[in-house]
């Protein structure tokens, strides 16, 4: 009869040492998962960010080059030429600077969307 008490105790022993180990091993596998799902956040995080920055410079570039009336550039350029005014080049670059902190201020205000 002792024997038999002995040995069961030695299979609870053993069971609760399997148990303890499975369940280290579970929340190891969790805390690994939570650094993966954690690292693919940043990286969608940072994805996100690009194609924001993106999307903003194409649309604000399109509209720099082409100006608000949708006219190409081509046409724009034809039509700077045939009209050339002493100011133009003034003109111009006041467009472009306007044009700049345009893009960087619509940047910054994408960049917080997310």
């Amino acid at each position: 009869m002792k024997e038999l008490e002995q040995l069961e105790n030695h299979v609870e022993i053993s069971l609760k040492h399997i148990r303890a180990t499975k369940s280290q091993q579970s929340f190891d596998q969790l805390l690994e998962l939570k650094r993966k799902e954690q690292k693919l956040q940043d990286v969608n995080k940072d994805l996100r960010k690009k194609i924001q920055e993106t999307s903003a410079e194409s649309v604000l570039q399109m509209f720099c080059q082409d100006g608000p009336s949708g006219s190409s550039g081509h046409a724009n350029q034809a039509n700077q030429q045939q009209h050339v005014h002493p100011d133009s080049e003034t003109e111009e670059c006041h467009t472009r600077t306007a044009c700049a902190e345009l893009t960087k201020s619509f940047l910054l205000k994408c960049v917080f969307v997310y």
